[in-house]
């Protein structure tokens, strides 16, 4: 479940990657790399998971992006580090 893999030793730290493509304030961003970069590059830097920002207003994310972010992570199962949640 995500509470375990979310919850680590006491001293550890758990990290989860964002990803969006619009900020609150100054709309959307210019330069951002295609999930399907960003995915494994999440991955083997160590999140224990990604928030993709599937709303409009707050992330300006498709339903595209998350299920490339979910058919990435699946795709994983048997690499080093494992697959993370999404």
């Amino acid at each position: 479940p995500l509470q375990e893999d979310l919850t680590r030793r006491k001293g550890t730290i758990t990290v989860i990657a964002e990803y969006k493509r619009k900020l609150v304030d100054s709309g959307y961003i210019k330069e951002i790399f295609e999930p399907a970069i960003l995915s494994n590059e999440f991955r083997e830097f160590g999140a224990s998971a990604v928030a993709v920002m599937c709303d409009e207003r707050m992330g300006g994310c498709t339903y595209d992006d998350l299920k490339i972010f979910v058919e990435d992570q699946r795709r994983n199962r048997n690499e080093v580090p494992g697959p993370i949640k999404v």
